[in-house]
């Protein structure tokens, strides 16, 4: 007896999730990391201007206060590393915009997998009720009955 087409290419697809969740995983458990060595690092969410030329100042994002500024000054030391802070604080933000990206595709991923697993499982009820039909088994179980040719298969009995 053969396969139908579109139970082989069901099979062929889901040979291939495996491989593809361990894909995912090892990505998001990488950005992870990133982010956290670039929180470990020091991120500063600041913007920088210049005091006459020649002073380095920062200015804090407001939030519900007023705005913090923070002279930093001349020393070259104390720039490098506020401006290194500011960049990693941008690559932190773009990594965690990344893992937000990554949930929700995984969210989309699990809907459609749980229609997937449902439309299957209607598969395995159908099986039952083709198994009851010619047994003559339960016969006022309209819930595992097949609907004969040409009627509603609109649903009789409540589902659970």
């Amino acid at each position: 007896m053969s396969t139908s087409k579109s139970l082989d290419q069901l099979r062929t697809l889901s040979l291939k999730l495996p491989q593809l969740l361990a894909t995912a995983d090892e990505t998001y458990q990488h950005l992870e990391l990133e982010a956290s060595k670039l929180q470990r690092a020091g991120v500063l969410h600041a913007s920088a201007y210049w005091r006459n030329g020649r002073y380095l100042c920062l200015v804090y994002p407001s939030g519900t206060q007023a705005r913090r500024h923070k002279y930093i000054g001349s020393n070259l030391v104390k720039i490098r590393e506020s401006q290194a802070a500011m960049k990693r604080a941008i690559e932190h933000d773009s990594l965690i915009s990344q893992l937000s990206q990554l949930e929700g595709i995984a969210a989309y991923c699990v809907q459609h997998l749980a229609e997937v697993t449902q439309a299957l499982s209607d598969f395995e009820r159908h099986e039952r009720a083709l198994l009851v039909q010619r047994s003559g088994k339960a016969k006022g179980d309209a819930s595992l009955q097949i609907p004969a040719s040409g009627t509603s298969t609109k649903r009789t009995t409540p589902m659970y």
